[in-house]
């Protein structure tokens, strides 16, 4: 299912930076290796040329992560496995300590911002839980709950389709065309219990029914966290009402 993303946290625009930095990782080997100053424009034209294929490579990695792609995580393996074979074969011909000390550094960065990107999109507010091509309605199991448009006032029914202690998606009953959640506040309630939590739009679905929001950590009493921690001990988990 195509998403809309609006919101990207900090650590996808560090991962996409990284991503990209990832040339200069390979561009400043080649300095080294040829005694060459990587302030030189014809040898970094040179170099852009040489590892064509990379630097394809690379864009595709950041545009998969900027949009949030669930196969960005096999292309940044792709990337950093790319890097580290063009790095031992130039430790073959030419042995350095230096760029071993640094690719050492490379792969742990790798590692680490690896398994941020596994958690960011897997984050619920990016997954519908749901597809296009679904027979039945996206959840056995019905937890209903408002969302409030707190520019407009407008308040739409809607139902949750994944959640987790950082925000959700839902489900609304009927699309709506013109409409904007800038600032919204989802209400869900539980043993005519009421919790009202102040949302983000993350993601919308290309139909306007489906709808991602992240939830930012607020003080307070019966907010979101509240709320899915009572789910949680409830036992309602998305698998399983699925």
């Amino acid at each position: 299912m195509k998403l809309k993303i609006f919101y990207r946290s900090t650590t996808i625009w560090n991962i996409v930076l990284f991503v990209i930095l990832s040339f200069f990782f390979i561009y400043r080997q080649q300095g080294m290796l040829q005694a060459r100053t990587v302030f030189n424009q014809p040898f970094l034209k040179d170099t852009l040329l040489q590892f064509w294929s990379f630097n394809l490579l690379l864009l595709a990695t950041a545009m998969s992560v900027f949009k949030v792609k669930h196969f960005s995580k096999y292309l940044f393996v792709a990337v950093v496995g790319a890097a580290s074979g063009i790095t031992i074969f130039n430790l073959f011909d030419h042995f350095s300590k230096l760029i071993t000390i640094s690719l050492f550094l490379y792969l742990i960065t790798s590692y680490y911002f690896y398994q941020f990107l596994k958690i960011e999109i897997d984050e619920a507010y990016y997954n519908p839980s749901f597809s296009e091509d679904d027979l039945f309605e996206p959840m056995l199991t019905k937890l209903n709950c408002e969302v409030r448009d707190t520019n407009t006032g407008n308040v739409y029914q809607a139902r949750l389709t994944n959640w987790n202690p950082n925000g959700c998606f839902v489900y609304l009953e009927n699309p709506v065309e013109d409409i904007d959640f800038k600032n919204a506040q989802i209400t869900t309630s539980l043993s005519e219990t009421s919790f009202n939590s102040v949302a983000v739009l993350a993601c919308r679905t290309q139909d306007k029914k489906g709808f991602g929001f992240r939830v930012p950590s607020t003080k307070g009493d019966f907010g979101w966290r509240e709320y899915y921690s009572i789910l949680d001990q409830m036992g309602f988990n998305v698998e399983l009402l699925r």
